[in-house]
């Protein structure tokens, strides 16, 4: 988050990259099935679509897409009942 912070203030593309890296690790490391895991996927993939506005870098765009439909794959489904009456 750090990495990211710094990028926001200071719009170096470099800070960006390093915290996709970062994060890209952290996702290896996360077990399946771990309660975080959409969180940190779709944390990367807002991370890739970030670097793809600086960059205009398509495969960044194509890597966002994935990380954040590989989120709501792993998020569980909430029903959400009416109480009407």
């Amino acid at each position: 988050m750090s990495f990211q912070s710094r990028f926001e203030h200071t719009g170096d593309v470099s800070d960006l990259t390093e915290a996709i890296s970062t994060k890209q690790r952290a996702v290896q490391l996360t077990p399946g099935g771990h309660p975080n895991m959409p969180i940190c996927l779709s944390n990367l993939g807002i991370w890739f679509q970030s670097r793809f506005e600086c960059t205009g870098d398509v495969s960044d765009l194509v890597e966002a897409v994935s990380m954040l439909h590989q989120a709501v794959q792993l998020t569980p489904m909430v029903t959400l009942a009416c109480q009407c009456g």
